[in-house]
């Protein structure tokens, strides 16, 4: 069948383009027409920004989906589910990775579904000890996630770093109040104010990685840092003496560890989460626009990050 996706060729160029589905399915595959998917910080925006290597581009945007199950077994046909997948009018899921929406879960809100499991990914991976301080680094939406989820999870205080006012304001919105405002001080003066124990558990959304060489050095020792991304290598190789010294455990690619059983097991609660507020997303819808206008959306996203946090594209004709 003929669809439509989204796709970055180049650094500063997003074009839709038709190309061939391959309607067979395997036995625990469906077929979702989507309705919206999620644009936030992440590999596409990079890939757009000029700050993915030129070996990553053309770019398939992944992204969070909510769509409606058209075909294939194990889910009735009509189903309004949540999953995530490259943006397109058209996408092919297995029946695990797909969230069925409850009926008081609004798909706006639903959209949100795959960013708040990878956030989810990173607590599972790094949970905090009773009382432990959490500092998080980077407020977009997957830090944002990724900080809600902390607070729920049993950590003593948890930190949202970040330095756009608008940014900040989502989070408090979000019940994030203790926060580092990184337009007033630098984080470095921050972090020593939590002193002696410092920051136990550090954890870095892709929107806070450069903040991490600054941070190292107040993580306390044999402390742990998360990475929802990677530094390069240049970064890496500079960062890693910091590690030794302080004996930290860093772990990576949390999303990347959990298996198809654990994801499938987190989900209600997710879902739950998401419907009655206690992850609360909509500070963090800053824009709705019809995938038409994606360029626009990885635009601003890139010009203006802290007036587009998340953006709605409606692909549903």
């Amino acid at each position: 069948m003929r669809i439509e996706r989204m796709v970055i060729p180049e650094a500063d160029r997003c074009e839709n383009v038709e190309s061939e589905l391959n309607e067979q399915l395997g036995p625990d595959e469906v077929l979702v027409q989507t309705r919206l998917a999620l644009l936030c910080d992440g590999p596409g925006v990079s890939a757009f920004a000029g700050r993915a290597h030129g070996d990553l581009l053309p770019h398939e945007i992944q992204a969070g989906l909510v769509g409606e199950v058209i075909a294939g077994a194990g889910l009735a046909e009509g189903t309004l589910v949540a999953c995530h997948g490259p943006v397109g009018t058209h996408t092919k899921a297995r029946v695990v990775e797909c969230a069925v929406l409850p009926e008081d879960l609004s798909e706006e809100t639903a959209a949100f579904f795959a960013a708040a499991q990878e956030a989810l990914a990173t607590v599972r991976v790094a949970p905090p000890r009773l009382g432990e301080t959490v500092v998080v680094l980077g407020q977009g939406v997957p830090g944002n996630l990724m900080a809600q989820i902390y607070r729920l999870s049993g950590a003593g205080q948890v930190f949202a770093a970040e330095s756009s006012p608008q940014r900040l304001a989502a989070a408090e919105q979000c019940g994030l109040e203790d926060s580092f405002d990184l337009s007033e001080r630098p984080l470095s003066e921050w972090l020593q104010e939590l002193t002696p124990r410092g920051a136990e558990l550090l954890c870095v959304a892709e929107e806070g990685l450069g903040l991490l060489p600054e941070a190292l050095s107040f993580v306390s020792p044999h402390g742990i840092v998360a990475l929802q991304a990677v530094p390069d290598e240049a970064r890496a190789q500079e960062l890693w003496q910091l590690v030794i010294e302080r004996s930290l455990a860093v772990l990576g690619a949390p999303a990347g560890r959990m298996t198809d059983e654990q994801r499938a097991t987190d989900a209600p609660m997710l879902l739950d989460w998401l419907a009655t507020g206690r992850l609360w997303t909509e500070p963090l819808c800053t824009q709705q626009m019809p995938l038409a206008k994606a360029h626009d959306a990885l635009s601003g996203m890139r010009d203006r990050p802290d007036e587009f946090l998340g953006v709605l594209l409606s692909l549903d004709s």
